[in-house]
């Protein structure tokens, strides 16, 4: 008996052990996974912004209102010409939504990192569980986008949700349920009647080529 009784302490103990590491384990994985949710103010236009904005406008006018319009116009955009461009995107969106015509999500909270032939965004996905460590899961993308024949594809250097790692299979199945989700919102429609083709170049430049006869309503909106 009291071999069978040490068995059966050294057995329990070992199962208090384990339940313990289990729960442990989930724990920091939770932890690691989820985060709270962020307010970001919207964005604050810069002077090299404002400079871009005007570029833009130019480049594009030059274009649309030609004695001879061409069917498409190319527009380029340098490395560090990136941010900015996005900021203006933010801002764009931020005072038509107050407008109350737009009422998409705040592209800000996608929180972009541009480096050299790579972008890094973010999707912050709230399940509701505020308890469960404030319950936002952080999808974190990184990887080389490119448009054309209206669909959206991004060659994918690494993907994380929150801290912890993403298998490359489950990465792109639920990038694609996210681009699915985006292509089902009202604003995709106008984008993909506008641009032809987005590639970003290995030094990092953007290359947009759009239709400046479509364009042109909205230029002089």
């Amino acid at each position: 008996m009291p071999k069978k009784h040490r068995l059966l302490k050294i057995l329990l103990c070992l199962i208090i052990l384990l339940v313990f590491l289990f729960a442990g384990t989930v724990y920091f994985a939770a932890a690691a996974v989820f985060s709270h949710p962020r307010q970001l103010p919207p964005s604050q236009l810069k002077m090299q912004d404002i400079k871009l904005q005007q570029k833009i406008i130019q480049r594009l006018a030059r274009d649309v209102f030609r004695s001879r319009p061409r069917p498409t116009g190319k527009l380029t955009l340098k490395p560090e010409e990136l941010q900015s461009l996005f900021r203006l995107i933010d801002f764009g969106l931020s005072m038509a939504k107050m407008a109350g015509k737009y009422d998409g999500m705040d592209v800000r909270y996608l929180e972009p990192e541009f480096t050299k032939g790579h972008v890094r965004m973010v999707y912050p996905l709230d399940t509701g569980y505020s308890w469960l460590f404030g319950g936002v899961l952080r999808f974190s993308f990184t990887g080389t986008p490119s448009f054309a024949g209206q669909e959206i594809t991004v060659s994918l250097k690494d993907s994380k949700i929150g801290r912890l790692p993403l298998p490359g299979k489950f990465a792109k199945m639920v990038l694609k349920n996210l681009l699915t989700e985006f292509y089902k919102s009202k604003g995709y429609e106008t984008f993909c009647s506008l641009i032809k083709e987005i590639k970003m170049n290995p030094d990092g430049t953007l290359v947009i080529v759009y239709y400046p006869a479509k364009l042109a309503p909205v230029l002089m909106f």
